[in-house]
């Protein structure tokens, strides 16, 4: 498996090197194997971190800015994944039975990597009232105030048949928060 591994980081660099020369400047890196829910420590730090590591030093070599996107329960690892020297990270919102509040992920995030928030995309944007959503966009925005940097985002990708004005919520109340 780390010969698969170290091929697929080999083949990578490449890629990142074609990005680098066409004038991108950030990438935005989903990645589902590092949440508590799904992998041990031992087996994160062995099979994820170890590849994750050269693969992000690689990114911001090449000039750069990598977004970590983390999906499953990323709350345990944080200490390990602002280790990687991202530009941010960016979680999930709480669901499959773990919760992850954006003032936990900003408290250990430490100042060492800008935060997305995590806005929840079914309760606030599918079901939420316009209120709710601007009070929970608030309310993100206001522990994000704290972090290196922060961006108000959804923790998932809106459902299609969110409500187009629950968005509007969404912008106006973000920039409505001083900062």
């Amino acid at each position: 498996f780390h010969h698969l591994l170290r091929r697929q980081l080999a083949q990578s660099r490449e890629v990142i090197g074609a990005w680098a020369a066409a004038g991108v400047h950030g990438v935005y890196v989903e990645e589902v194997f590092t949440g508590a829910d799904t992998i041990s420590l031992r087996a994160y730090d062995e099979f994820v971190f170890a590849y994750n590591k050269p693969y992000f030093t690689h990114m911001r070599s090449q000039g750069l800015l990598p977004i970590h996107y983390v999906c499953g329960d990323a709350l345990p690892r944080m200490d390990r994944i602002v280790e990687l020297d991202t530009a941010a990270v960016a979680v999930e919102e709480s669901k499959k039975n773990f919760q992850i509040d954006i003032v936990d992920v900003v408290d250990r995030a430490a100042g060492r990597a800008a935060v997305f928030g995590n806005v929840d995309s079914i309760r606030f944007g599918l079901h939420g009232t316009l209120e709710e959503m601007a009070a929970e966009t608030r309310r993100q925005a206001q522990a994000g105030s704290r972090a290196k940097g922060f961006v108000v985002s959804t923790g998932s990708p809106l459902p299609l048949d969110t409500n187009p004005r629950n968005v509007d919520a969404l912008v106006s109340a973000a920039h409505s928060v001083p900062g």
